[in-house]
Order: C-alpha cells, then structure tokens, then sequence
C-alpha cells in the first residue's frame, strides 16, 4: 500500500514538472500563433471577398457589377433589416422627415433601381444625395452589409 502511494506521488510531481512543449508533443498538438484583431478583420474581408467572387463569378468592384444580377438573393433580409436600423435609419426615417426619404412605401426611391444601381450607391456614393459620415457613411458597409441591405429592401412594402 504505502508502495502504491509513493508511486502514484512520483507520477503526480512527474506531471506537474512537464513543460508545455512536452505536453503539446505527447497530445500531438502542434501550436499556432493567435491573430491581431486586425490580421482577423483583414482575413474576415479577404474571404467575403473571395465568397462574393465565388457567388458572382465577377469582381464586385463600382461599375463592374452587372445590371441584371439579382444581389438580394446573396443577402439576410434580417440581418439587413438590423444594419439598416444601425446604419441607415438616421437619415431614412420610417416617416420620411429624415434627412433622406424612407426606403419603404409608394415613393420607396429605392424600388426603382436596379440591384446593381443601390449596390453602387451603397458602396461608393453612385446617386447618393449626401453622405453624413457617422453610420451608414458612404464606403463603411461591406459587400455582405450591402447584399443584405439590398434584401431588406426588396422585402419592403
């Protein structure tokens, strides 16, 4: 018994002694360096980018997006709804006494353009009568952002 003690005492002071790397190398782990938020942000953004490539088969960049292209098909319309309240309801107020018109309604501006028209707009300022800076500044919202904008609104009455 007391044989039996003295070993299991050996074995728990061998394995608090080990170092991380012994460790790592008896579980077969091989450690990877953890990103900066940035290096995450600037992954996150190269993939949207190769997705949206994938999905559209074209590099959305202004004016290369072809008119007939249905972009809402790529998009939330719940997570549009959510980042129009955060970043376009400012100024597009349900009423329409905001700073812009309501993107919802008869004189909805929105329903007369094309996909490819309000993703310029929302990308770049193509047609946008004035950016306010802040949220829903002209050249903040991602590709994803605008695809799900663009659902959203094509949910609008």
């Amino acid at each position: 018994m007391l044989a039996s003690v003295i070993f299991l005492a050996v074995i728990a002071v061998a394995c608090g002694r080990a170092t991380e790397d012994d460790i790592n190398s008896a579980l077969g782990i091989t450690p990877t360096a953890t990103m900066s938020a940035e290096q995450q942000a600037t992954a996150t953004a190269a993939a949207d980018a190769r997705a949206t490539d994938a999905a559209l088969g074209i590099a959305p960049s202004p004016g290369s997006v072809p008119d007939n292209l249905d972009l809402a098909s790529l998009g939330n319309p719940t997570l549009g709804r959510t980042t129009f309240a955060v970043q376009c309801q400012r100024c597009h107020t349900p009423n329409g006494t905001g700073a812009a018109p309501a993107l919802s309604g008869a004189n909805n501006p929105a329903a007369g353009l094309s996909d490819s028209e309000l993703y310029s707009l929302m990308k770049d300022g193509t047609n946008h009568e004035k950016d306010t800076g802040g949220p829903g500044a002209i050249g903040t919202l991602t590709d994803k952002q605008i695809y799900d904008l663009i659902a959203f609104l094509r949910g609008q009455p």
